[in-house]
Protein backbone atom coordinates (compact mmCIF):
# COMPACT_ATOMS: atom_id res chain seq x y z
CA UNK A 1 0.00 0.00 0.00
CA UNK A 2 2.87 2.43 1.06
CA UNK A 3 4.66 1.45 -2.10
CA UNK A 4 1.50 2.37 -4.30
CA UNK A 5 0.75 5.55 -2.76
CA UNK A 6 4.57 6.64 -4.00
CA UNK A 7 4.34 5.30 -7.42
CA UNK A 8 0.86 6.88 -7.89
CA UNK A 9 2.60 10.59 -6.28
CA UNK A 10 5.60 10.26 -8.40
CA UNK A 11 3.05 10.36 -11.56
CA UNK A 12 0.54 12.42 -9.95
CA UNK A 13 3.04 15.20 -11.51
CA UNK A 14 4.24 14.20 -14.83
CA UNK A 15 6.23 17.29 -14.95
CA UNK A 16 8.10 17.19 -12.47
CA UNK A 17 8.72 13.94 -11.93
CA UNK A 18 10.55 13.99 -15.64
CA UNK A 19 12.08 17.02 -14.93
CA UNK A 20 14.09 14.86 -11.94
CA UNK A 21 14.44 11.72 -14.54
CA UNK A 22 16.07 13.79 -17.28
CA UNK A 23 18.36 15.30 -15.22
CA UNK A 24 19.82 11.71 -13.98
CA UNK A 25 19.73 10.41 -17.40
CA UNK A 26 21.34 13.47 -19.45
CA UNK A 27 24.10 12.89 -15.86
CA UNK A 28 24.09 9.24 -16.29
CA UNK A 29 24.66 9.06 -20.79
CA UNK A 30 27.38 11.56 -20.51
CA UNK A 31 29.37 10.17 -17.55
CA UNK A 32 28.99 6.65 -19.28
CA UNK A 33 29.48 8.12 -22.87
CA UNK A 34 32.84 10.15 -21.43
CA UNK A 35 33.72 7.05 -19.76
CA UNK A 36 32.94 4.61 -22.73
CA UNK A 37 34.97 7.14 -25.22
CA UNK A 38 37.80 7.02 -22.74
CA UNK A 39 38.13 3.48 -22.18
CA UNK A 40 38.01 3.09 -26.35
CA UNK A 41 40.80 5.38 -26.41
CA UNK A 42 42.73 3.37 -23.77
CA UNK A 43 41.87 0.03 -25.63
CA UNK A 44 43.23 1.37 -28.88
CA UNK A 45 46.54 3.24 -27.50
CA UNK A 46 47.43 -0.38 -25.90
CA UNK A 47 46.41 -2.44 -28.77
CA UNK A 48 48.36 -0.44 -31.24
CA UNK A 49 51.28 -0.28 -29.26
CA UNK A 50 51.05 -4.54 -28.49
CA UNK A 51 49.70 -4.93 -32.49
CA UNK A 52 52.01 -3.22 -33.95
CA UNK A 53 55.74 -4.26 -32.71
CA UNK A 54 55.91 -5.63 -29.17
CA UNK A 55 53.09 -8.27 -28.73
CA UNK A 56 52.48 -9.76 -25.18
CA UNK A 57 55.60 -11.13 -24.27
CA UNK A 58 58.72 -11.17 -25.68
CA UNK A 59 61.36 -13.74 -24.55
CA UNK A 60 65.64 -12.40 -25.09
CA UNK A 61 68.63 -13.23 -23.46
CA UNK A 62 69.52 -12.11 -20.09
CA UNK A 63 70.36 -8.40 -20.18
CA UNK A 64 69.26 -7.78 -23.90
CA UNK A 65 66.15 -5.77 -22.88
CA UNK A 66 68.52 -2.89 -20.92
CA UNK A 67 71.29 -3.14 -24.07
CA UNK A 68 70.08 -3.98 -27.30
CA UNK A 69 73.72 -5.47 -28.70
CA UNK A 70 73.68 -7.87 -31.50
CA UNK A 71 76.32 -10.22 -28.97
CA UNK A 72 73.52 -10.82 -26.48
CA UNK A 73 71.72 -13.02 -28.79
CA UNK A 74 69.95 -16.52 -28.78
CA UNK A 75 72.29 -18.75 -28.97
CA UNK A 76 69.97 -21.78 -29.41
CA UNK A 77 66.76 -20.36 -30.63
CA UNK A 78 65.36 -23.83 -31.22
CA UNK A 79 65.28 -24.80 -27.79
CA UNK A 80 63.02 -21.80 -26.88
CA UNK A 81 60.95 -22.01 -29.94
CA UNK A 82 59.79 -25.61 -28.33
CA UNK A 83 59.30 -24.46 -25.17
CA UNK A 84 57.02 -21.83 -26.48
CA UNK A 85 55.32 -24.30 -29.05
CA UNK A 86 54.70 -26.47 -26.16
CA UNK A 87 53.01 -23.87 -23.95
CA UNK A 88 49.45 -24.14 -23.75
CA UNK A 89 48.44 -20.09 -23.39
CA UNK A 90 50.61 -19.44 -26.26
CA UNK A 91 48.47 -18.53 -29.01
CA UNK A 92 51.30 -17.79 -31.87
CA UNK A 93 55.27 -16.62 -31.95
CA UNK A 94 57.78 -14.99 -34.22
CA UNK A 95 61.68 -15.41 -34.28
CA UNK A 96 62.97 -12.00 -34.77
CA UNK A 97 66.69 -10.27 -35.08
CA UNK A 98 66.77 -6.50 -33.69
CA UNK A 99 69.49 -4.56 -34.31
CA UNK A 100 70.96 -0.86 -34.70
CA UNK A 101 71.71 0.56 -37.75
CA UNK A 102 71.77 2.80 -40.51
CA UNK A 103 69.62 3.53 -44.12
CA UNK A 104 70.95 5.15 -46.89
CA UNK A 105 69.32 6.18 -50.19
CA UNK A 106 70.69 8.81 -52.89
CA UNK A 107 69.38 11.27 -51.21
CA UNK A 108 69.65 10.98 -47.33
CA UNK A 109 70.44 8.77 -44.76
CA UNK A 110 68.96 8.19 -41.07
CA UNK A 111 69.59 6.06 -38.01
CA UNK A 112 66.74 3.17 -37.94
CA UNK A 113 66.36 -0.02 -36.39
CA UNK A 114 66.74 -3.05 -38.10
CA UNK A 115 63.81 -6.02 -37.47
CA UNK A 116 64.62 -9.64 -38.94
CA UNK A 117 61.23 -11.09 -39.03
CA UNK A 118 59.81 -14.55 -40.60
CA UNK A 119 57.51 -13.46 -43.12
CA UNK A 120 54.35 -16.35 -42.58
CA UNK A 121 54.55 -15.89 -38.15
CA UNK A 122 54.66 -12.05 -37.72
CA UNK A 123 51.09 -11.33 -38.96
CA UNK A 124 49.95 -13.77 -36.15
CA UNK A 125 52.17 -11.60 -33.75
CA UNK A 126 51.57 -8.13 -35.01
CA UNK A 127 49.28 -6.22 -37.51
CA UNK A 128 52.61 -5.22 -39.24
CA UNK A 129 51.12 -6.84 -42.90
CA UNK A 130 47.78 -4.94 -42.56
CA UNK A 131 49.65 -1.39 -42.19
CA UNK A 132 51.12 -1.78 -45.50
CA UNK A 133 49.79 1.14 -47.37
CA UNK A 134 51.68 0.62 -50.63
CA UNK A 135 53.34 -2.07 -52.52
CA UNK A 136 53.70 -5.70 -50.94
CA UNK A 137 54.24 -7.36 -47.65
CA UNK A 138 57.37 -9.27 -47.26
CA UNK A 139 57.78 -12.68 -49.50
CA UNK A 140 57.90 -16.04 -47.26
CA UNK A 141 61.26 -16.45 -49.81
CA UNK A 142 62.22 -13.07 -51.55
CA UNK A 143 65.32 -12.03 -50.52
CA UNK A 144 66.88 -8.38 -50.45
CA UNK A 145 63.37 -6.90 -49.80
CA UNK A 146 62.48 -4.62 -47.13
CA UNK A 147 59.55 -2.65 -45.72
CA UNK A 148 59.80 0.88 -44.51
CA UNK A 149 57.37 3.38 -42.39
CA UNK A 150 55.81 6.29 -44.36
CA UNK A 151 57.92 8.64 -42.93
CA UNK A 152 61.28 7.20 -43.38
CA UNK A 153 60.48 6.78 -46.89
CA UNK A 154 59.23 10.54 -47.48
CA UNK A 155 62.48 11.01 -45.11
CA UNK A 156 64.87 9.24 -47.53
CA UNK A 157 63.06 10.32 -51.12
CA UNK A 158 62.17 6.36 -52.08
CA UNK A 159 59.75 4.42 -52.98
CA UNK A 160 58.77 1.60 -54.63
CA UNK A 161 61.37 -0.74 -55.93
CA UNK A 162 64.02 1.62 -55.26
CA UNK A 163 67.46 1.02 -54.18
CA UNK A 164 68.29 1.39 -50.26
CA UNK A 165 71.82 -0.05 -48.58
CA UNK A 166 71.62 -1.01 -44.55
CA UNK A 167 74.76 -1.04 -42.64
CA UNK A 168 74.94 -2.62 -39.28
CA UNK A 169 77.48 -4.12 -36.79
CA UNK A 170 77.91 -7.20 -36.76
CA UNK A 171 78.58 -10.01 -34.53
CA UNK A 172 82.20 -10.03 -35.39
CA UNK A 173 82.33 -7.02 -34.66
CA UNK A 174 82.55 -5.36 -38.51
CA UNK A 175 80.46 -3.60 -40.30
CA UNK A 176 77.91 -5.58 -42.62
CA UNK A 177 76.08 -3.77 -45.34
CA UNK A 178 73.90 -5.09 -48.35
CA UNK A 179 71.70 -3.38 -50.47
CA UNK A 180 67.92 -3.72 -51.04
CA UNK A 181 64.92 -2.89 -53.01
CA UNK A 182 62.17 -1.09 -50.87
CA UNK A 183 59.43 -4.22 -51.09
CA UNK A 184 56.26 -2.18 -49.29
CA UNK A 185 55.47 1.40 -47.10
CA UNK A 186 53.32 0.76 -44.13
CA UNK A 187 51.72 3.47 -41.96
CA UNK A 188 51.02 2.61 -38.19
CA UNK A 189 49.16 4.92 -35.60
CA UNK A 190 53.10 6.04 -34.27
CA UNK A 191 54.65 8.56 -36.91
CA UNK A 192 58.01 8.19 -34.73
CA UNK A 193 57.62 4.12 -35.43
CA UNK A 194 57.40 4.88 -39.04
CA UNK A 195 60.72 7.10 -39.25
CA UNK A 196 62.44 4.59 -37.30
CA UNK A 197 61.38 0.82 -38.10
CA UNK A 198 62.83 -1.39 -40.98
CA UNK A 199 61.65 -5.02 -41.37
CA UNK A 200 63.30 -7.43 -43.84
CA UNK A 201 63.27 -11.12 -44.11
CA UNK A 202 64.40 -13.06 -41.17
CA UNK A 203 67.54 -15.11 -43.02
CA UNK A 204 68.27 -11.84 -44.79
CA UNK A 205 68.91 -9.82 -41.19
CA UNK A 206 71.02 -13.43 -40.16
CA UNK A 207 72.88 -12.83 -43.28
CA UNK A 208 73.75 -8.83 -42.63
CA UNK A 209 74.81 -9.45 -38.87
CA UNK A 210 76.96 -12.82 -39.41
CA UNK A 211 74.05 -14.29 -37.09
CA UNK A 212 74.40 -17.89 -38.33
CA UNK A 213 70.79 -18.98 -36.71
CA UNK A 214 70.83 -16.39 -33.95
CA UNK A 215 67.63 -14.35 -33.14
CA UNK A 216 67.63 -11.95 -30.57
CA UNK A 217 64.09 -12.35 -29.97
CA UNK A 218 60.80 -14.32 -29.73
CA UNK A 219 57.45 -12.36 -29.36
CA UNK A 220 54.39 -13.89 -28.22
CA UNK A 221 50.96 -13.64 -28.32
CA UNK A 222 48.62 -15.15 -25.32
CA UNK A 223 44.63 -16.14 -25.04
CA UNK A 224 45.28 -14.18 -21.63
CA UNK A 225 46.50 -10.50 -22.79
CA UNK A 226 45.33 -8.54 -19.88
CA UNK A 227 46.85 -11.53 -17.40
CA UNK A 228 50.08 -12.34 -18.93
CA UNK A 229 52.14 -13.22 -15.81
CA UNK A 230 50.78 -16.44 -15.55
CA UNK A 231 52.19 -17.98 -19.19
CA UNK A 232 55.33 -15.95 -17.87
CA UNK A 233 55.51 -17.91 -15.28
CA UNK A 234 54.90 -21.13 -17.05
CA UNK A 235 57.52 -20.38 -19.64
CA UNK A 236 60.31 -19.25 -16.74
CA UNK A 237 59.75 -22.94 -14.97
CA UNK A 238 60.85 -24.24 -18.23
CA UNK A 239 63.69 -21.93 -19.32
CA UNK A 240 66.91 -20.98 -17.61
CA UNK A 241 66.18 -18.07 -15.64
CA UNK A 242 70.48 -17.55 -15.80
CA UNK A 243 70.00 -17.38 -19.36
CA UNK A 244 67.12 -15.54 -20.55
CA UNK A 245 64.57 -12.86 -19.51
CA UNK A 246 60.57 -13.55 -20.25
CA UNK A 247 59.31 -10.24 -20.37
CA UNK A 248 55.67 -9.32 -20.38
CA UNK A 249 54.11 -6.11 -22.27
CA UNK A 250 53.80 -4.30 -19.31
CA UNK A 251 57.09 -4.52 -18.16
CA UNK A 252 58.57 -3.61 -21.87
CA UNK A 253 56.21 -0.37 -21.30
CA UNK A 254 55.86 0.49 -18.17
CA UNK A 255 54.55 4.03 -19.58
CA UNK A 256 51.43 2.39 -20.72
CA UNK A 257 50.81 0.21 -16.99
CA UNK A 258 50.57 3.80 -15.52
CA UNK A 259 48.47 5.13 -17.69
CA UNK A 260 45.73 2.34 -17.36
CA UNK A 261 46.04 2.67 -13.66
CA UNK A 262 45.49 6.64 -13.78
CA UNK A 263 42.28 5.90 -15.78
CA UNK A 264 41.10 3.29 -13.61
CA UNK A 265 41.86 5.93 -10.54
CA UNK A 266 40.28 8.68 -12.57
CA UNK A 267 36.98 6.91 -13.28
CA UNK A 268 35.77 6.86 -9.44
CA UNK A 269 37.35 11.21 -9.31
CA UNK A 270 34.60 11.44 -12.73
CA UNK A 271 31.89 9.39 -11.29
CA UNK A 272 32.21 11.18 -7.50
CA UNK A 273 31.94 14.71 -9.45
CA UNK A 274 29.00 14.00 -12.01
CA UNK A 275 27.50 12.65 -9.48
CA UNK A 276 27.65 15.66 -6.59
CA UNK A 277 26.77 17.85 -9.66
CA UNK A 278 23.28 15.95 -10.22
CA UNK A 279 22.99 15.67 -6.76
CA UNK A 280 22.63 19.31 -6.39
CA UNK A 281 20.05 19.34 -9.32
CA UNK A 282 17.82 16.77 -7.73
CA UNK A 283 17.79 17.89 -4.35
CA UNK A 284 16.97 21.20 -5.57
CA UNK A 285 14.06 19.49 -7.71
CA UNK A 286 12.94 17.29 -4.59
CA UNK A 287 13.02 20.37 -2.31
CA UNK A 288 10.94 22.71 -4.65
CA UNK A 289 8.54 20.01 -4.88
CA UNK A 290 8.05 19.31 -1.40
CA UNK A 291 7.59 22.94 -0.72
CA UNK A 292 4.60 22.80 -3.47
CA UNK A 293 3.23 19.75 -1.40
CA UNK A 294 3.28 21.41 2.12
CA UNK A 295 -0.52 21.74 2.16
CA UNK A 296 -0.72 18.07 0.99
CA UNK A 297 1.86 17.13 4.06
CA UNK A 298 -0.40 18.57 6.37
CA UNK A 299 -3.34 17.32 5.84
CA UNK A 300 -1.91 14.01 5.96
CA UNK A 301 0.00 14.64 9.32
CA UNK A 302 -3.48 16.09 10.63
CA UNK A 303 -5.05 12.54 9.47
CA UNK A 304 -2.27 10.89 11.53
CA UNK A 305 0.35 9.97 9.69
CA UNK A 306 3.40 9.80 11.77
CA UNK A 307 6.44 11.72 10.43
CA UNK A 308 8.76 8.87 10.01
CA UNK A 309 6.19 7.58 7.04
CA UNK A 310 6.35 11.04 5.80
CA UNK A 311 9.83 10.74 5.20
CA UNK A 312 9.73 7.16 3.97
CA UNK A 313 7.64 8.39 2.10
CA UNK A 314 9.51 11.17 0.14
CA UNK A 315 12.34 8.71 -0.01
CA UNK A 316 10.41 6.09 -1.76
CA UNK A 317 8.98 8.41 -4.28
CA UNK A 318 12.67 9.23 -5.26
CA UNK A 319 14.24 5.63 -4.85
CA UNK A 320 11.41 4.59 -7.65
CA UNK A 321 12.50 7.72 -9.75
CA UNK A 322 16.35 6.94 -9.48
CA UNK A 323 14.92 3.85 -10.63
CA UNK A 324 13.34 5.55 -13.73
CA UNK A 325 16.14 7.61 -14.40
CA UNK A 326 18.78 4.75 -13.80
CA UNK A 327 17.18 2.29 -16.00
CA UNK A 328 16.01 4.37 -19.16
CA UNK A 329 20.11 6.27 -18.98
CA UNK A 330 21.65 2.99 -18.51
CA UNK A 331 19.45 1.83 -21.75
CA UNK A 332 20.50 5.08 -23.76
CA UNK A 333 23.65 5.29 -22.95
CA UNK A 334 23.91 1.16 -24.36
CA UNK A 335 22.33 2.22 -27.72
CA UNK A 336 24.51 5.42 -27.79
CA UNK A 337 27.75 3.63 -27.48
CA UNK A 338 26.78 0.52 -29.86
CA UNK A 339 25.83 3.34 -32.67
CA UNK A 340 29.09 5.10 -32.45
CA UNK A 341 31.28 2.17 -31.65
CA UNK A 342 30.23 0.38 -34.40
CA UNK A 343 30.94 3.76 -36.88
CA UNK A 344 33.51 5.27 -34.55
CA UNK A 345 33.80 8.46 -33.71
CA UNK A 346 36.02 10.58 -36.72
CA UNK A 347 38.66 12.56 -35.05
CA UNK A 348 40.51 13.49 -38.08
CA UNK A 349 40.64 17.04 -37.47
CA UNK A 350 42.76 16.23 -34.30
CA UNK A 351 44.78 13.55 -36.35
CA UNK A 352 48.39 15.51 -35.45
CA UNK A 353 47.78 15.48 -31.81
CA UNK A 354 46.08 11.74 -31.79
CA UNK A 355 49.32 10.77 -33.35
CA UNK A 356 51.23 11.99 -30.73
CA UNK A 357 50.25 9.39 -28.45
CA UNK A 358 49.75 6.63 -30.94
CA UNK A 359 45.96 6.77 -31.47
CA UNK A 360 44.14 6.79 -34.81
CA UNK A 361 41.83 9.43 -36.09
CA UNK A 362 38.64 6.85 -34.97
CA UNK A 363 37.97 6.45 -31.76
CA UNK A 364 35.50 3.86 -30.61
CA UNK A 365 33.73 3.49 -27.59
CA UNK A 366 33.83 0.78 -25.14
CA UNK A 367 31.35 0.09 -22.22
CA UNK A 368 32.14 -2.35 -19.64
CA UNK A 369 30.06 -4.03 -17.53
CA UNK A 370 31.92 -2.51 -14.27
CA UNK A 371 31.01 0.94 -15.74
CA UNK A 372 27.44 0.51 -15.91
CA UNK A 373 27.32 -0.84 -12.40
CA UNK A 374 29.69 1.68 -10.87
CA UNK A 375 27.21 4.36 -12.79
CA UNK A 376 23.92 2.63 -11.57
CA UNK A 377 24.98 2.26 -8.41
CA UNK A 378 26.77 5.88 -7.76
CA UNK A 379 23.20 7.58 -9.17
CA UNK A 380 20.97 5.44 -7.56
CA UNK A 381 22.99 6.38 -3.84
CA UNK A 382 23.28 9.94 -5.12
CA UNK A 383 19.36 9.95 -5.61
CA UNK A 384 18.59 9.30 -2.23
CA UNK A 385 21.19 10.54 -0.40
CA UNK A 386 19.43 13.75 -2.81
CA UNK A 387 15.96 12.65 -1.01
CA UNK A 388 17.25 12.72 2.46
CA UNK A 389 17.12 16.68 3.19
CA UNK A 390 13.82 17.55 1.37
CA UNK A 391 12.19 13.97 3.17
CA UNK A 392 13.76 15.73 6.75
CA UNK A 393 11.93 18.72 5.94
CA UNK A 394 8.64 17.34 4.91
CA UNK A 395 8.85 15.21 8.21
CA UNK A 396 9.39 18.35 10.37
CA UNK A 397 6.32 20.31 9.31
CA UNK A 398 3.58 21.36 12.00
CA UNK A 399 0.30 20.25 10.39
CA UNK A 400 -1.42 23.63 11.92
CA UNK A 401 1.31 26.09 9.62
CA UNK A 402 1.31 23.31 6.58
CA UNK A 403 -2.59 23.63 6.50
CA UNK A 404 -2.13 27.32 5.85
CA UNK A 405 0.58 27.16 3.55
CA UNK A 406 -0.65 28.72 0.31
Amino acid sequence: MFFKMAWRNVWRNKRRSWIIICTMVVGLVGMLFSLAFMEGMMRQTLANALGTHIGHLEIHKKGFENNKVISLSLENPEEVIQVVAEEPGVVAYSPRVVSSGLISSSESSSGITIIGIDPPKEPRVTTIKELVVQGDYLDENGAFQVLIGQGLAEKLKVGLEDKIVLMAQDLTGDIGSGAYRVKGIFRTASPNFDKYMVYLNLKDSQKLLSLGNRISEVAITIDTPRNPQAVQNALLTRLDSEEYEVLTWKQIIPIMVSQIEFFDQFIYIFFLVICVAMGFGIVNTLLMATMERIREFGIMMALGVRPQKIFRLVVTESVLLCLCGTVLGNLLSYLLVLYVSQKGLNLSIFSKSLETFGIGNFIYPHLTISMVLIGAVAVFAMGILASLYPGYKASRLRPVEALRYI
